[in-house]
């Protein structure tokens, strides 16, 4: 008897599926013709409105960055253009506060609407950028209007249209669900197409800025070298630094061709880290002959690539010249490293200063003026409004006293402004919901999850019979994900004629008991779950006798808890999304060729 234990992806007939070491999982080549490749797990490793209808907006990743003074005069209508005169008249009235303003990079209440409290904080601090969280977004329609009441309440209060971003890379950390989604980067690294994953750049950069969002914090150019990394893991695209720098750099590029800001993060490298930043402050003790062989290889290709602004984390980086403060804070490291010896022009903009590493040591206001005396050209900040206001207090009056030179902020608003001139965001040009090249961009998805298939253990069973097939399968954490195939074993009794039964995550001895007792009854089992919860499951289904192949529905670290269970083969699919699922059915139904 077989018992499949399946963790999804999506489906596809002849299905790629990658067989790598969990020390390089997203970093294998693309394969040519064989749709399935093997290798063996290893425990040592870690874990941005259509595209612009004006030709001015679509941006290629290495938009000129010209030393223009760059403003504009209040645009709130999509017929008005902001012509070069105007951008530069506007500088060169700004005020101080106005200027201040466009260094802070904030966070709203706002969901339907911006609060009251978030109106008075725009209007009083002149404030220039917000950043979007899951907190602020329901669906595409209501963000669409909310960006277009911060481009115009923005736009009213300062005369400069904002940059709206979001951390939109993919996997686990997306604020948008029902569109400009993707694998995790680990996935995408993994189906070992560069030119695939320019295009999912591409096509999500145009339907980030129909909605009125032009910058991405992605991607991540951390190196995923650290198996006990509790903040990256599938975050990067490869545990392989030449691989990861393929993949930042062709993403970066697809993002920016639809005239949305990338950002590389976490300058100069999160993946080798055992502490996570948003609690404490992590440190990389390593000499620059392995930084730059590693670490810092991906951002290197990032910039090469053009990408337009660079994320600095708060890490400690001793080699660099940060021993005792964050790198997010240290000028050897932004304008010494960074800005001399990487030759980056762009944006630099620090990592949240609301995050432990920061807030456990400083002020928040009293990191903005150091971060800004380092090199950073914007804050970013997601704090409540009076937490934003005292910020803001702080920064100006460093700025009037002397701390913050008016040299060092005229640098800094004049590269913001330079920015938003290249890549059209003066324009003003209004979000919508209509988003451009669904199909397409369907169709990218759903080649990365077939290409990302990743067999871990074993060799893949024949199933000839569905009707002998029972499916145990847990729900998708983010049931927007799944609309569609709903859950795995709906999918495979819907589409192949499979029996199912949902189980939780962790099931109960009784639960244990009950699926066990089922299985009894068919000739092979699929285990489609998340999570290492059901390996005590797995391994119980094995000693009776049943063929088990196990499908992972997410992390391949969690797949590792089920190579050792007797299962006759593990997978893994990344993610349980509509796309994986179908992909990891097809290939466990329909078959696909196993190379050794």
């Amino acid at each position: 008897m077989l018992a499949l234990l399946l963790v999804f992806g999506t489906g596809c007939s002849e299905v790629p599926v990658n067989q790598i070491p969990l020390a390089v999982v997203g970093t294998t080549a693309a394969t040519t013709e064989a749709p399935l490749h093997t290798t063996a797990v290893s425990t040592t490793a870690s874990s941005a409105e259509q595209t612009q209808a004006s030709s001015s907006q679509t941006t290629a990743a290495t938009a000129p960055q010209t030393s223009i003074s760059a403003a504009t005069t209040h645009t709130t209508t999509p017929a008005q253009t902001v012509r070069y005169e105007d951008v530069e008249a506007r500088f060169s009235v700004m005020t101080t506060e106005e200027k201040v303003g466009q260094l802070f990079f904030v966070s709203v209440e706002g969901r339907s609407a911006l609060t009251e409290s978030d109106l008075e904080l725009l209007a009083d601090c002149s404030i220039g950028n917000i950043i979007l969280f899951g907190a602020n977004i329901d669906n595409i329609s209501q963000l669409a209007a909310l960006n277009t009441e911060i481009l115009d309440v923005i736009s009213a209060n300062t005369g400069i249209c904002p940059f709206i971003g979001a951390d939109q890379e993919g996997g686990r950390v997306m604020r948008i669900l029902d569109a400009c989604t993707a694998p995790p980067a680990m996935a995408v690294g993994a189906a070992g197409d560069p030119a695939l994953a320019r295009s999912l750049g591409e096509l999500m950069g145009a339907q980030l800025r129909t909605l009125g969002i032009n910058v991405n914090f992605a991607p991540c150019a951390d190196v995923n070298s650290n198996p006990d990394n509790p903040v990256i893991g599938d975050r990067s695209y490869s545990a392989d630094a030449g691989t990861a720098a393929e993949f930042v750099s062709a993403v970066a590029e697809g993002l920016q061709s639809a005239g949305v800001l990338a950002c590389l993060k976490h300058f100069p490298g999160h993946g080798d880290t055992a502490e996570d930043s948003h609690t404490s402050l992590p440190e990389v003790d390593y000499d620059l002959e392995r930084l730059d062989e590693v670490e810092l290889r991906p951002f290197r290709a990032g910039i090469d690539a053009g990408a337009a602004m660079t994320m600095v984390g708060h890490i400690l980086y001793p080699a660099l010249g940060a021993s005792d403060v964050p790198a997010s804070l240290s000028p050897e490291v932004i304008e010494g490293f960074l800005r001399e010896e990487l030759a980056f022009d762009g944006l630099v903009i620090t990592d949240s200063l609301s995050m432990g590493a920061i807030t456990a040591s400083y002020g928040e206001g009293e990191a903005c003026v150091l971060a800004v005396n380092a090199g950073a050209d914007l804050l970013c900040i997601n704090d409540t409004a009076p937490a934003l206001r005292e910020a803001y207090a702080v920064v100006l009056q460093a700025v009037n006293d002397g701390r913050i030179s008016a040299e060092r902020l005229d640098e800094a608003v004049l590269r913001i402004l330079n920015a938003k001139y290249e890549y059209g965001i003066l324009e003003g040009t209004r979000p919508s919901d209509q988003l451009p090249d669904t199909e397409r961009y369907q169709a990218v998805m759903a080649e990365i999850a077939r290409k990302s298939l990743t067999l871990l253990e074993g060799e893949l069973p024949v199933i000839s019979d569905a009707a002998s097939v029972l499916v145990l399968c847990t729900e998708p954490s983010r049931a927007a994900l799944a609309q569609e195939t709903q859950n795995p074993g709906a999918f495979l009794t819907r589409e192949y004629g499979c029996n199912a039964m949902v189980i939780d995550r962790e099931p109960a001895d009784a639960q244990t008991e009950s699926a066990l007792a089922a299985a009894a009854l068919y000739e092979d089992v699929i285990l489609a779950v998340s999570g290492s919860g059901c390996a005590a499951l797995a391994e119980r289904l094995a000693e009776t006798g049943v063929r088990v192949t196990v499908a992972v529905m997410d992390s391949p670290y969690a797949a590792e808890s089920y190579r050792e269970t007797g299962a006759a083969a593990v997978i893994c699919a990344y993610e349980n999304t509509d796309y994986s699922i179908r992909a990891a059915a097809e290939l466990l139904m329909d078959g696909g060729a196993v190379s050794e």
